[in-house]
């Protein structure tokens, strides 16, 4: 069977399976299903997802594969990892095509692949956990497979967490390492690097808009284009005004807080910053850019519910179809009911002038965080084309 083996820390088990479930046909290997905390290991957590083609057929294992195609974990793989933060967010990714009840059942196929993929191949491995990849490297060893952790011509992954689940395994062209494995540990260094500044959290705040764009250019309510102004409350420190103010599909972005804004971001050409709290600076707005707000977006500390009702007094501002983008700010230890009740009085708040409401745990929220995606009331047009190019 195909499979795509994440492991991560804890707190993004539920994204990963959250969101590969809304984009592939998956189905989560026990004991996903059952107790979280049978499939936890240290800091980490472990998922396997068997991945099901379009026709409802699971691959097999048993026999070595025409490897000139794109075997199905791959494209599995591909298409996860559109969603910005996913590879950043995972500590390995395993792409495996077969599997076994044992790593000694499925060393002839291991052989056969390697030899059918690059004759007198040298071979990385890539395996969890660390008692199965010292067994698989002896193992290999005894095989005659040069091993080397660079300049190698196959990669071989395994994944088996748990006794009690298949072995599973993957060989693939070294390429694949560099263009798919390898882009968690780029992006994850792209968010250690401070700017000149050295305020690491401006850059990171940026990885909130960053994923929720993408999932607002995604969504079917995005049937047409549109383009215009943004407005960003409480922006300071401005990394999500310096966001939308980089899309080509913006004419200018308002950044209302009266905190300072990061220097990149004042001196950013299409960014105005308003010195006020939205409140003061509403009158203002609604005499001169009532109805010309092509997206809004709030990441400010405050209580979610208080967000809501200042967001529904700025409706006015926006066109009609021009999405939102609210991040819920959430106590320590907000349980799901508590949670719940919280996304059920802040949708009652912005009702009356939004609609399509959705809740959403992006892999750039932190575990107290949440961001809400909703659209102004009336026509369905979208923002594609705020894609950046």
């Amino acid at each position: 069977m195909a499979c795509v083996g994440i492991n991560c820390a804890p707190q993004y088990t539920t994204r990963y399976v959250s969101y590969a479930e809304s984009k592939l046909p998956v189905l989560f290997t026990a004991p996903v299903n059952t107790k979280a905390a049978e499939f936890s290991w240290g800091n980490k957590d472990h998922l396997g997802g068997v991945v099901v083609d379009a026709q409802g057929a699971t691959m097999q294992g048993g026999t070595p594969r025409d490897l000139e195609q794109e075997p199905m974990s791959l494209g599995a793989l591909r298409l996860l990892q559109g969603r910005n933060g996913f590879s950043r967010c995972a500590a390995q990714l395993f792409p495996c095509d077969w599997e076994a009840v044992s790593m000694d059942a499925a060393m002839p196929q291991i052989l056969a692949q390697i030899a059918l993929l690059a004759p007198g191949s040298s071979v990385r491995l890539q395996a969890y956990p660390k008692a199965l990849s010292v067994r698989l490297i002896d193992e290999l060893f005894r095989q005659g497979v040069e091993m080397r952790p660079v300049g190698f011509s196959v990669l071989l992954v395994a994944f088996q967490p748990m006794e009690a689940m298949p072995f599973r395994f993957g060989v693939h062209a070294a390429a694949v390492w560099e263009n798919q494995l390898q882009c968690g540990e780029q992006e994850r260094l792209a968010v250690r690097t401070k700017d000149a500044e050295g305020d690491n959290h401006f850059n990171r705040a940026r990885l909130k808009m960053t994923e929720a764009l993408e999932l607002v250019a995604d969504h079917p309510r995005q049937s047409l284009a549109l383009a215009g102004r943004a407005l960003d409350i409480g922006a300071s420190p401005g990394g999500w005004s310096y966001t939308l103010a980089s899309l080509d599909a913006v004419t200018e972005c308002l950044a209302v807080d009266p905190a300072e804004l990061n220097p990149a971001v004042v001196n950013h050409c299409k960014v105005i910053h308003i010195p006020q709290m939205m409140q003061d600076a509403l009158p203002r707005l609604l005499s001169t850019h009532a109805g010309s707000i092509a997206i809004c977006s709030c990441d400010a500390n405050r209580e979610a519910e208080d967000l809501a009702a200042v967001i529904s007094t700025c409706a006015p501002l926006l066109q009609q179809g021009a999405p939102l983008i609210l991040t819920f700010k959430l106590q320590k230890r907000c349980g799901p009911q508590l949670l719940a009740k919280i996304d059920l009085a802040c949708k009652d708040l912005l009702a009356a002038d939004f609609e399509g409401m959705e809740l959403h745990w992006l892999f750039a929220n932190s575990t107290n965080e949440r961001t809400l995606l909703a659209w102004r009331n009336g026509s369905e047009a979208g923002t594609a084309a705020l894609k950046k190019s």
